[in-house]
């Protein structure tokens, strides 16, 4: 008998956390969609941005696939805090900032190229088909993309430069 009572209010003590969840449900799709539209909304006025600006289709996906993940990451931020779970919310934050700081200074070359790629894919005096001389070398420019400039010299050999 005892046991029965105790497996009770086991059980009456789950059906009331799952009601405690089950009611936040409408904040928590209200608050899925939310970042669902509004991530689109800023993905979308990232690709109109790049058409404009003629950007190298390679850095709006970068710049979109990063919005998306922002976006996301703040989304499920929310519904943590929105289901009181404020622990893992703060967890999760502290945890994108600790891989966003770790990325930033292992890869800090890569925004260097990216950057320096943008400047020289948009520099007007910087065409395919030109003869430059940079990093000791003088040819003919035959691709720049956003991580590095290809170059064929006098003697016919490519050459692969870092853009940064």
């Amino acid at each position: 008998m005892e046991t029965e009572l105790i497996q009770l209010s086991v059980w009456e003590q789950l059906t009331q956390e799952a009601m405690k969840y089950i009611s936040k449900t409408p904040t928590v799709a209200l608050i899925i969609f939310a970042t669902w539209f509004l991530s689109r909304i800023a993905v979308r006025i990232a690709v109109g941005a790049g058409r404009i600006a003629k950007t190298d289709p390679a850095v709006v996906l970068l710049i979109t696939s990063s919005i998306r993940f922002v976006a996301w990451i703040f989304g499920f931020t929310a519904i943590f805090n929105a289901l009181g779970l404020t622990q893992i919310a703060l967890t999760l934050g502290g945890t994108v900032a600790l891989v966003a700081m770790s990325l930033a200074t292992g890869l800090n070359t890569i925004p260097q190229d990216l950057l320096a790629g943008i400047f020289l894919i948009t520099d007007e005096d910087f065409t395919v088909g030109r003869v430059i001389k940079t990093a000791g070398l003088e040819g003919t420019l035959k691709q720049v993309s956003i991580r590095k400039t290809k170059i064929v010299d006098n003697e016919g050999h490519l050459h692969v430069i870092p853009n940064r």
